[in-house]
């Protein structure tokens, strides 16, 4: 009967040395990095100081909030730039002007009638005669009935046809408000001065309003009442 060894034992016992052998090697690798790239003085470990990293987190979030507020101001001031742009309009000059900012405080009076709807506001102390032609209105006139008036000043509003209408009779041309406006300078003869405005309404009447007054040093006067009128003059779905 012959005996067999056992060679399992000794074969686990030189593979654990080796493992040991290799840990060893690679801790003593490690450590030699770790002392080799520490800043002079230091202890060879690396600290980390979660103060300055709050600190520095906080300074973030500082800066980025600034860059908000500034950006919300810089905003704020596009967006009230573009309102007084908007506010500040240019103001109208000339007919358009005269017309919009026409003072109407002293047209105490109201003209109304049924037929074409024609509606306006004239002054105090002027009284007016009106005529119809098949039961619709034709024209109304408003004379000043103060004595004591040189300029013996009346407005004439006349129905007209679009028909006939031409352009060409007339100097200036203005869109104000969504209507068209044609009128001429004023004119003089002997001593009496008109200034007529043509409306285009699109509809199936037209209107044109005349100023007749004596003498020109009276006429900037009562042309600021005839651009009251005008201004308050309505007339069809307009009313």
């Amino acid at each position: 009967m012959q005996i067999e060894k056992d060679y399992t034992l000794p074969k686990y016992l030189a593979l654990s040395a080796l493992l040991h052998f290799g840990v060893l090697i690679v801790l003593a690798l490690i450590y030699t990095v770790l002392t080799s790239v520490r800043t002079p003085g230091s202890s060879g470990f690396v600290n980390i100081n979660f103060n300055d990293i709050n600190q520095m987190t906080k300074e973030q979030s500082v800066t980025k909030e600034e860059e908000k507020e500034e950006e919300k101001e810089r905003k704020g001031e596009r967006v009230s730039e573009d309102k007084n742009s908007q506010k500040e309009t240019p103001k109208m000059s000339g007919f358009a002007g005269d017309l919009n900012s026409a003072d109407t405080s002293g047209l105490n009076q109201i003209y109304s009638e049924t037929t074409l709807n024609v509606r306006v506001r004239f002054p105090a102390g002027w009284s007016f005669i009106d005529q119809n032609k098949n039961n619709k209105l034709d024209g109304v006139t408003f004379i000043s009935t103060n004595p004591n008036s040189k300029a013996k000043p009346y407005v004439h509003i006349e129905v007209k046809d679009p028909y006939y209408f031409n352009a060409n009779r007339f100097i200036h041309h203005e869109k104000v408000n969504g209507l068209n406006y044609y009128y001429n300078n004023e004119e003089e003869l002997e001593n009496q001065i008109s200034f007529t405005v043509y409306i285009r309404t699109g509809g199936s009447e037209d209107y044109s309003l005349k100023l007749i007054i004596n003498g020109r040093e009276y006429f900037a006067e009562h042309k600021n009442v005839f651009m009251g009128m005008l201004k308050t003059f309505k007339f069809g779905t307009l009313f």
